[in-house]
This record gives C-alpha cells, sequence and structure tokens, in this order.
C-alpha cells in the first residue's frame, strides 16, 4: 500500500506496475482514502457536544430577542402571537443545521431555502426533522422542571443559556449509541462514494482524450483511483479551513494534480501497450 502511494505522489509513471492488483487491494485503497477524508466528520463527531454547545451558545447571542422562557416542563411564548425564531449555522461546523424556538414549522418554509437537519425547541419538548420532511419529527427529549428565561441569552446571561443548552447534552448521553453506531458508517460509505464518484468523472474524461492503443476503461479507473491522494488530501484540506475565503482553492490543486499525475501514468501506460504490440508484430513477422 505504501508503496502505491509514493509512487502515484513521486513518481506516477510506476503506478502502472500495479494495475493487475487483485480486487481487494484497491477496495483497501479506498477504504484507507474514505478513512483519511472522514477525518474531520469524525472529530466533529468525537467531540460532538461541546461543538454544538459551543456554536449555538455563539449564534444565540447574536440572535433577536427570544421571547419565551421554559417552564413547568413547557415552553411558553411571552408575547401572544407565538413567533418562531429561527437560527442558522452558517459558516460554522454546523452549516447543515438550524435551530428553531416555537411551535410553528409551517412559517419557516420560505426562510429555509436549502436542505437542512433541524432542531426544534417546541412546546412540549426537543425534536429532530429534515426541511424537506418537516411532518415527520422524532422528539428528542421532554423539558425538564427547571426554570430557563430565554430573553437573558442576548444579555450572556449564562444561566439562561446553560439553561437552555443542557437539553444538547441530555439528548446527546441519551442517543449516543445511534450517534455512533450509525453516525460512523454513514460517514465512511458517504466519503467512499464521494470518491468513487469523483473518480469516475475523472475516468470519464480521462478516457475520452487519453484512452487510445486498447486502454480500458478499468485501467483508466484504477490509474486514477491510485493517483488521487492529492484530491482526497484537497477535500480534507477545504472541510478544515472552510471558514477561509479560499479554502475551495485546496480542492482544485488536488484535483489538478491527481490529473496531472493519472495523465502521466496513461502516457506511460500508452508507450508500454504500443511496445507490447510492436514486440507481438516482430515476432509475427519472424
Amino acid at each position: 500500500m505504501y508503496q502505491r502511494i509514493k509512487a502515484s505522489l513521486m513518481n506516477p509513471k510506476k503506478i502502472v506496475d500495479y494495475l493487475n492488483d487483485k480486487f481487494y487491494i484497491t477496495v483497501i485503497y479506498v477504504i484507507v482514502f474514505a478513512l483519511l477524508f472522514s477525518l474531520p466528520y469524525l472529530l466533529i463527531m468525537k467531540d460532538f457536544g461541546s461543538s454544538v454547545k459551543s456554536t449555538m451558545a455563539k449564534s444565540l447571542k447574536n440572535a433577536d430577542e427570544i421571547e419565551y422562557v421554559i417552564e413547568n416542563g413547557k415552553l411558553v411564548s411571552l408575547i401572544e402571537e407565538n413567533k418562531t425564531h429561527i437560527i442558522k449555522f452558517d459558516k460554522t461546523s454546523l452549516n447543515n443545521f438550524t435551530l428553531v424556538i416555537g411551535d410553528n414549522l409551517d412559517s419557516i418554509e420560505k426562510d429555509i431555502t436549502n436542505p437542512t437537519l433541524i432542531i426544534q425547541y417546541a412546546n412540549d419538548g426537543i425534536y429532530f426533522c429534515q426541511s424537506a420532511l418537516l411532518t415527520a419529527k422524532t422528539k428528542l427529549i421532554d423539558y425538564t422542571d427547571s426554570f430557563v428565561d430565554l430573553r437573558l441569552i442576548n444579555d450572556g446571561n449564562l444561566d439562561s443559556i446553560n439553561g437552555m443548552l443542557k437539553y444538547v447534552d441530555l439528548f446527546i448521553d441519551q442517543y449516543k449509541v445511534i450517534i455512533y453506531s450509525i453516525g460512523i458508517p454513514t460517514v465512511l460509505v458517504y466519503s467512499a462514494m464521494e470518491i468513487l464518484f469523483t473518480t469516475l468523472m475523472s475516468t470519464v474524461l480521462l478516457l475520452i482524450f487519453f484512452g487510445r492503443n486498447g486502454i480500458k476503461f478499468g485501467q483508466i479507473f484504477k490509474v486514477t483511483l491510485y493517483c488521487s491522494l492529492p484530491t482526497v488530501v484537497g477535500l480534507l484540506l477545504t472541510m478544515l479551513f472552510s471558514s477561509w475565503p479560499i479554502a475551495g482553492i485546496f480542492n482544485h490543486i488536488g484535483f489538478c494534480a491527481t490529473t496531472c499525475f493519472a495523465i502521466i501514468a496513461i502516457n506511460e501506460l500508452n508507450k508500454r501497450n504500443i511496445l507490447k504490440k510492436n514486440e507481438g508484430n516482430e515476432n509475427e513477422s519472424i
């Protein structure tokens, strides 16, 4: 495995020597890359509770005043219209989550344009759902009898902030087994599919422009896969530094490096195929 990775970075021509690898070696290669690609997600998952609470605390302080209190196990509005508060976590590690405080989810459809996961502080407890399936809510946990004045969150009142965020600890502890048993395999499968899809798209393009002299689709696919470490590292750096305005450049650099290495390897394969064909012609003429 090490020799293949070394060749893909230092001497792409040698990748051709590994095109006859057995299927299980290719699978191991994909798994290794998937683990590498999954690192940011796995790190976030490992420290999920504190990450969620830290991000929520910062976002809550910048939100409009929340005219609610939690008392006697219920979320109670202090104004007649029962205003629903929508707090998005844009440009954070939770950018695919939205926090909703209030009982009415119907009013938020126009405010959520992208697919998102919703954590809702509703009248009788905390729910989880997807923006595409607002009616299919799952109740995570009930409120306790503790009193929490959400109006004081904007003033940075620690008791109010901690009183609200303690429910994050409660439902994470309650669902920890589910989070890890489902979350980790899902992340790994997603990462493997992302790598395979990127490799497949690159393979099609390379086959169109460089597929000649009897080169097969499977050979170009394996070459591209073995040369894809720069792409994986580029995606990894893009996720790790997602808050940077130019973070996407890592992705582009990695993809370009993979393409260049793959072209070098494919040209070497072309040369070997031509040499083999010429040797065959010479033997026939003899």
